[in-house]
């Protein structure tokens, strides 16, 4: 592993970790991803638990050649090391600023600004002739994709 993309791997960890609190959110409030989600993956959210636990693992031993006999640098130890103060600084800061709190997954609020999101996603076109038509099904998911949100009771999405 090369020592510069400490940060890259810090990234990817942090969306992980958003993707968890987000699918917990979910979870919590009963709200199904099969009914809800237009995108989704199989096997979710286990793969972003594998994937978490993954780039973490990387963190932590990113640097772990430094602690072998004959290998010790104080220039690669801060190298590997450095990103993991830096990003609770900066976490902590942005706490302290900002007085930001914990949101219970409960409490958080999820539907804000989902009907307008989906009036993006599922514009509502009309076809002029065929081939507009077939466009439109490739392009928006097509009738086939509405008429089975409508039968999971989201005729809401599919009217959009």
């Amino acid at each position: 592993m090369e020592d510069d993309i400490e940060g890259a791997y810090g990234v990817d960890a942090e969306q992980k970790l958003s993707y968890c609190e987000v699918a917990a959110t979910m979870a919590a409030q009963s709200v199904s991803r099969d009914n809800t989600l237009v995108c989704k993956s199989r096997f979710q959210p286990y793969t972003a638990y594998g994937a978490l636990a993954y780039f973490v693992i990387i963190i932590i031993f990113n640097g772990w050649k430094v602690f072998t006999h004959g290998n010790w640098s104080i220039e690669d130890f801060i190298t590997a090391y450095v990103v993991i103060p830096i990003y609770f600084a900066f976490y902590l800061f942005w706490e302290i600023l900002k007085r930001t709190s914990f949101v219970k997954a409960l409490e958080a609020e999820i539907w804000t600004g989902k009907t307008a999101l989906d009036a993006e996603v599922w514009p509502g076109v009309v076809a002029k002739n065929w081939l507009e038509r077939a466009w439109y099904q490739i392009a928006y998911l097509g009738k086939l994709q509405h008429s089975r949100l409508r039968k999971r009771g989201l005729s809401r999405l599919a009217a959009a």
